[in-house]
């Protein structure tokens, strides 16, 4: 090897120092780029805080509006529930009247059943007694016509 291709402390020095200069230079440059970045990032940030901002207005408009028709849609539904509970109301209060009229006319109906029961009892023990008598009425007739010699025939 000769002189030439020898390498003294100051040729590694010098090379470092080169090097320690590039990378300076290239660190430099990459913070450049870092700062750059972060201004495009927040340049990005505020346009898209802008935007979320118009979205979140509109979206806040939309839920509005949507509230608004539910509560017309809940305002028909309950128009609609409380026609249908004065319906029933109505029907339940004929039918209350009807099922009165139908209590009353049973009871008229049991009265004249009872009516008629002890009718039929009366008749059925007067004609018992019209049995009883025409029993006697006939054991006389028989005793009659014996005594007078009369023969009776069945």
């Amino acid at each position: 090897m000769g002189k030439a291709d020898t390498i003294t402390k100051q040729d590694l020095k010098d090379l470092q120092d080169s090097f320690s200069t590039h990378i300076q230079g290239f660190q430099k440059n990459i913070h450049g780029e870092i700062k750059g970045l972060r201004g495009e990032m927040k340049e990005m940030q505020a346009g898209l805080r802008g935007e979320m901002k118009e979205m979140q207005a509109g979206l806040r408009g939309e839920m509005k509006d949507l509230r608004k028709e539910m509560h017309e849609n809940i305002d028909d539904v309950l128009g609609i529930v409380k026609t249908l509970a004065q319906d029933a109301h109505e029907q339940f209060l004929d039918i209350k009247t009807e099922l009165s009229r139908n209590r009353e006319d049973i009871r008229k109906i049991l009265n004249h059943l009872d009516a008629i029961e002890k009718q039929s009892e009366i008749d059925s023990d007067e004609r018992m007694v019209i049995g009883h008598q025409l029993d006697r009425l006939d054991r006389w007739v028989h005793e009659l016509a014996e005594k007078i010699g009369y023969k009776l025939s069945t």
